[in-house]
């Protein structure tokens, strides 16, 4: 008998700390869930940053949707703080999102120091979360079998700023060169060759 209390006092202890030093949300949290193919899982995404007010951080493995890259466009435009860390297999495809965001003025690193970078996170003005696992992308929404959450929160968003900002500490800028600037400098006759060499540095210089 006196074994029995013991395992009881036990448990007691352990599911009594895991209440005190458990993560809790704040008063006032809420959340939205959607699940595809069944329901618009984008367009939740796309009201979300219309109304947005002040940043956007995010981080994806793979991002083709049009409509939620435009969106990120036209919130950047409006005054929106929009920053995005991607995963290095994006930029295997031309005209990547990579590409897209670097054209329209918004930030993006490419997170080389991990073997995926896997996460599909947007964080909005600091106090909410979009997460699961939908990818930003047409198949998702269309073809696939995923999960989205929004969660209101701002303990919760304050957690994934934090590793937010550890993986940018170890991603690397993304700096695209539009085709349209490189130009290689043609071989003239009457350029000698030190001249030419020197032509060619320079552009290489500016193509990578």
């Amino acid at each position: 008998m006196h074994k029995f209390k013991k395992i009881n006092f036990l448990l007691f202890l352990v599911l009594f700390l895991k209440c005190v030093f458990a993560d809790n949300f704040e008063l006032g949290s809420n959340y939205s869930v959607c699940f595809t193919p069944d329901e618009n899982c984008t367009q939740l995404i796309l009201d979300a940053i219309e109304s947005s007010v002040s940043d956007i951080k995010i981080q994806a493995y793979s991002f083709t949707s049009r409509s939620i890259e435009n969106a990120l466009s036209s919130a950047k435009e409006r005054g929106v703080k929009v920053q995005v860390i991607l995963d290095k297999s994006i930029l295997s495809n031309p005209g990547n999102a990579a590409e897209f965001f670097a054209k329209h003025h918004i930030p993006v690193w490419i997170d080389y120091h991990v073997g995926i970078a896997h996460n599909k996170v947007m964080i909005l003005d600091e106090a909410r979360v979009i997460t699961g696992s939908f990818n930003f992308t047409r198949a998702a929404q269309m073809r696939n079998a995923e999960n989205l959450l929004i969660i209101d929160d701002g303990n919760l968003a304050k957690k994934y700023l934090n590793n937010w900002q550890r993986r940018q500490d170890v991603s690397e800028v993304y700096a695209f060169v539009p085709e349209e600037k490189i130009t290689v400098p043609p071989a003239v006759k009457h350029m000698d060759f030190f001249e030419w060499s020197r032509q060619m540095i320079k552009w290489f210089s500016a193509a990578f």
